[in-house]
C-alpha cells in the first residue's frame, strides 16, 4: 500500500488547523484497495509505535499518524500468522 507522495510538506492543512499535526494524507484508491485492511495495519503499529517500537519514518507528533503513513509508504506490511492446532493429550 503505498501514495505517490507521503511528503508531509505536499500535504494540505485543514484551514482552520495550520501549524498543527493535522495534515490530510492523499491515498489513491487504486493503490489501497482494501480500506478496512489499512485500518487495521495502521492501528496495530500505532499501538506498537506506543508500546516503545522504533519508527521507520520520522515521527510525527501522534502515533495514529506515524503508523498510517508507515503504511502508506510500503514500510509496514500485515503479516499472515497461523496458530497451530491445539495438542490432544495422548491417551
Amino acid at each position: 500500500m503505498t501514495v505517490e507522495q507521503i511528503n508531509t510538506k505536499d500535504a494540505i492543512p485543514h484551514s482552520d488547523q495550520i501549524g498543527t499535526d493535522r495534515w490530510r494524507l492523499s491515498v489513491d484508491r487504486n493503490r489501497v484497495p482494501n480500506a478496512f485492511e489499512f485500518v487495521v495495519v495502521a492501528s496495530a503499529r500505532a499501538k506498537q509505535l506506543l508500546q516503545g517500537c522504533v519508527p521507520k519514518i520520522e515521527p510525527s507528533a501522534k502515533p495514529a499518524r506515524t503508523a498510517q503513513r508507515e503504511v502508506l509508504s510500503g514500510l509496514v506490511h500485515r503479516v499472515e500468522q497461523t496458530l497451530a492446532p491445539p495438542e490432544s493429550p495422548e491417551a
